[in-house]
């Protein structure tokens, strides 16, 4: 999955988190939007897509949560 795609999964999906400035969110959600777009990711694979372009702000049961900054 490219950055982009990556992206618009997480500015399109209803239930993401959204505070003013940036979105949070954590890995499996992420994945649960990409099974649903038909992309299906491991968590590595998520990880590691995520770390290109959103902080990650700590760990949880649910993976890596992560801050998407809206610019």
């Amino acid at each position: 999955m490219e950055c982009n795609r990556a992206v618009e999964l997480i500015t399109g999906s209803p239930v993401a988190n959204r505070h003013g400035d940036h979105i949070s969110f954590n890995t499996a959600e992420f994945m649960a939007w990409s099974q649903q777009a038909g992309d299906a990711l491991s968590p590595q694979a998520a990880e590691h897509l995520l770390a290109e372009f959103c902080q990650p702000v700590g760990h949880g049961e649910s993976g890596t949560m992560w801050r998407f900054f809206l610019t």
